[in-house]
């Protein structure tokens, strides 16, 4: 019989803005926390953690009390020799990465993100600042074990005054600990990473841009720089190719403003040496549920559903090259009759 296994909890942890602690997405596994950085020491929480060896059992025991197995996108089937194995090479890894996705502030606002600009609040803002003071307690034990700092998935690290401040900290004072980079690009410039310390610490890079277009750049994005964007990327391309940095990706939420852009935004990426990421666009609250229902492409009842399915057939030439959802693959264009049927239905 195949068992369950899943990498997460041994490679990296997330930090919410309250201190808790998550080895997986908090909603995959019931909000079940490892424990809270501001009230705990770090042993206490991965060394000798009760809570931490307790969630790693489900996998022994194959029970999963805290994950949501059906939910889950990084689990996967194994035979019970390959389980074994597995399961005794991550648990001998002491190297992770650390996820600060706890600011919120953002010098852009894209419309499939957020409905305004946002800067922290004044309790957030506190939150934060004894975050990254906690951190610093911590990262003596990180650099021995070689551990990544990833940051910002939640907002853009670049505005962020704490993060850069912890950033700097960091390369001035630890040497073995790199750094995995989220951003819209706008302010990651040659100039910004040498300042920081960084330009030769990055692991891996992911820029947000959405589009191959200035036009479709604008639609989508309120306060961005397009050629800014463009310059800053090359500039990343050049620090691959001298292979500084491991990974780079670029990023792109598709939706029925930019869909069009998709095979050219894919061969855009390769040529920088970077991985075109297409990501699913994700349901925003109910009060933008109208701009949801605008953007969402990959829905059948949008009149250009039919023309994405022919753009993702001439996608998959590149399938080997890109990451998206198999899923997009296997869609099915719906008959004209379909549309007319719905035309009169309302």
């Amino acid at each position: 019989m195949n068992k369950i296994f899943c990498k997460n909890p041994f490679q990296y942890c997330d930090i919410d803005i309250e201190g808790n602690i998550y080895v997986c997405c908090n909603k995959w596994c019931s909000f079940y926390s490892m424990g809270n950085i501001l009230e705990e020491d770090f042993s206490e929480i991965f060394t000798e953690g009760k809570k931490f060896q307790e969630f790693i059992n489900q996998f022994k025991n194959q029970n999963f009390k805290y994950c949501n197995i059906d939910m889950c996108l990084c689990a996967e089937e194994v035979d019970d020799n390959n389980f074994t194995k597995l399961f005794n090479e991550f648990s001998a890894n002491k190297k992770r990465q650390m996820r600060l996705n706890f600011d919120t502030t953002c010098n852009l606002q894209c419309i499939f993100c957020r409905p305004n600009f946002e800067i922290s609040d004044v309790k957030e803002a506190k939150n934060i600042e004894k975050l990254v003071t906690r951190i610093k307690r911590f990262l003596p034990e990180l650099d021995a074990n070689h551990w990544e700092i990833s940051l910002n998935g939640l907002g853009e690290v670049f505005v962020s005054r704490p993060l850069l401040d912890l950033i700097q900290y960091i390369s001035q004072n630890y040497k073995n600990i790199k750094f995995q980079i989220i951003t819209n690009g706008v302010l990651c410039s040659k100039n910004m990473l040498e300042r920081l310390g960084i330009a030769d610490r990055i692991s891996g890079i992911e820029v947000s841009v959405h589009a191959t277009k200035e036009k479709t750049y604008n639609k989508l994005i309120k306060g961005g720089n397009f050629e800014k964007v463009r310059k800053n990327l090359e500039y990343i391309s050049s620090l691959k190719q001298q292979d500084k940095i491991n990974s780079f990706y670029m990023n792109f939420v598709i939706t029925s403003y930019n869909y069009k852009e998709m095979l050219d935004f894919a061969k855009w990426s390769i040529k920088l040496g970077a991985v075109p990421n297409f990501l699913p666009l994700l349901p925003l609250n109910e009060s933008q549920r109208r701009t949801f229902e605008k953007l969402n492409i990959a829905n059948q009842d949008n009149p250009k559903y039919n023309h994405f399915i022919k753009v993702i057939k001439r996608l998959k030439l590149l399938k080997d090259y890109i990451n998206i959802p198999e899923h997009y693959f296997m869609l099915k264009p719906v008959k004209q009759k379909f549309f007319i049927q719905k035309l009169f239905s309302r």
